[in-house]
């Protein structure tokens, strides 16, 4: 996958308007998809947890930490995933992070299933199956507020607070997988990650729907303050990495931005050692970039692990209870 084009902030780009025509074919291949698919009704509530735009705005932290709060209230959460990025062959398959490697399941459902049990298949409903049949009594469905497939409970929208919807325009003129009020009727709630600095968010949500806010916090454990590191990034907003960085106290001394879900090869490895060695940092990446990297190179690269920090967390439990739990 590409980096974010810079037009996508603008709507005064004429690379955007020029895109738009393509716009509105993917719009209407959208509508077509959604008019011939079924959804599918499970005997398990399905909790969904999506964005509008293409790219990172924290659906994985995300989809992490509700798995860990459903666990605390004596569910079974298990999390069905198209493990994009993956070449795996099954028709659906249970993530094992002791065996599986990114480049064969994904590097979201790899992280997510060092959290709780994850399924990934092209067919949705069939990772939902087999989730049921192995004792799941909550589906929490990844990245599938654009999927027709499965009939979802309880829909989260996560936004990020910076980047918002970019310039609004649909891919591939803009960032948007559908238009935003599409998006805000499937959401049962919104979910803003990191500072609001987009006054264009909270303009964009209906009055009576409910807003969360949150933000990434790095693991305690690891202290970074005065420490030179070099930096790199293959996710979807890789300025969010180093800012965060920063945050921490880091001194970045260097930083490089790769696609989203970029599958490191030696040469980068190689390069991106180098490129630390000579400047006498330590080299850094995020969680997701780290699970795409060999066994070989761990011990040259520190991971950062960050968890979503929930502003109003028992407020949204007891949504969450309200919708799907009880």
């Amino acid at each position: 996958m590409m980096m974010a084009p810079v037009h996508w902030t603008s709507r005064s780009a004429l690379q955007s308007w020029a895109l738009l025509p393509l716009s509105w074919l993917y719009r209407l291949l959208l509508l077509l998809r959604m008019a011939m698919v079924k959804p599918t009704l499970l005997e398990v509530p399905v909790i969904c947890v999506g964005n509008n735009t293409v790219g990172g705005a924290g659906k994985t932290p995300t989809v992490i930490a509700l798995c860990h709060w459903l666990t605390a209230m004596g569910k079974k959460p298990h999390v069905i995933s198209r493990g994009y990025g993956g070449h795996y062959t099954d028709s659906v398959l249970q993530v094992d992070p002791s065996t599986h490697t990114a480049t064969q399941v994904g590097d979201e459902p790899l992280l997510i299933a060092q959290h709780a049990p994850c399924w990934v298949a092209r067919r949705r409903k069939l990772a939902a199956r087999s989730a049921i049949a192995a004792g799941a009594n909550v589906i929490v469905m990844d990245d599938g507020l654009q999927n027709p497939s499965i009939v979802k409970d309880f829909s989260i929208l996560v936004v990020d607070g910076d980047y918002g919807f970019g310039n609004r325009f649909m891919m591939p003129a803009g960032p948007c997988r559908e238009p935003v009020r599409i998006s805000m009727s499937k959401a049962d709630a919104v979910l803003i990650i990191g500072e609001e600095r987009n006054p264009s968010i909270r303009r964009a949500i209906p009055a009576s729907k409910p807003v969360f806010g949150a933000a990434l916090i790095p693991s305690a454990d690891l202290s970074l303050q005065g420490v030179p590191v070099y930096a790199f990034a293959g996710i979807g907003y890789p300025d969010k990495f180093f800012n965060t960085l920063k945050k921490m106290g880091a001194a970045v001394v260097g930083s490089e931005r790769f696609p989203d879900h970029h599958p490191y090869g030696l040469a980068d490895l190689e390069r991106l050692a180098r490129e630390s060695e000579n400047v006498r940092a330590r080299l850094v990446t995020t969680e997701k970039d780290f699970v795409r990297i060999p066994a070989l190179y761990h011990n040259l690269i520190t991971p950062i692990p960050v968890t979503l920090d929930l502003n109003q967390k028992d407020a949204f439990i007891s949504l969450l209870n309200q919708q799907v739990v009880s």
